[in-house]
């Protein structure tokens, strides 16, 4: 099914758990992943079992200089500084700290990088870029 990332259940039922709407930047409408990225993020959301708002995926680095990104985010697929071959990273929004907590250590546990922010959680695979896994937060 084209526009959506699917994954294999173990029951051998695909089921889609993002659409390109989701994980697009907003200003291109492109979606492009990192290698393995995909894979990763579908895993989480599974294993998850919740519900995944995406506040942001893809950004091209035009996009992520207008809103005011890291120039050196992992958001970014086009000019990725690190050389990836796209993004590895996405923003989920958190309705409230229970579902903030389970998420945060759920990811950590399973190699994500995490960055604590006011109503999300910034999930990265730094992995991919040789850099070591961290949680921060934003001001």
């Amino acid at each position: 099914m084209a526009g959506c990332a699917m994954i294999q259940t173990s029951d051998y039922k695909n089921i889609i758990l993002f659409s390109d709407a989701e994980l697009a930047c907003p200003e291109t409408g492109m979606v492009v992943l990192a290698d393995g990225f995909e894979y990763s993020l579908t895993t989480l959301r599974e294993d998850f079992g919740r519900p995944m708002k995406v506040n942001s995926c893809c950004r091209s680095a035009a996009h992520n200089k207008k809103i005011g990104g890291h120039p050196h985010s992992l958001h970014v697929w086009d000019e990725n500084y690190y050389g990836l071959d796209g993004t590895a990273a996405i923003d989920i929004a958190t309705p409230n700290v229970s579902y903030a907590k389970d998420l945060l250590l759920m990811a950590l546990e399973r190699g994500w990088s995490v960055g604590v922010g006011k109503g999300f959680l910034h999930l990265d695979r730094r992995d991919y870029a040789k850099l070591p896994q961290g949680i921060f937060g934003y001001a």
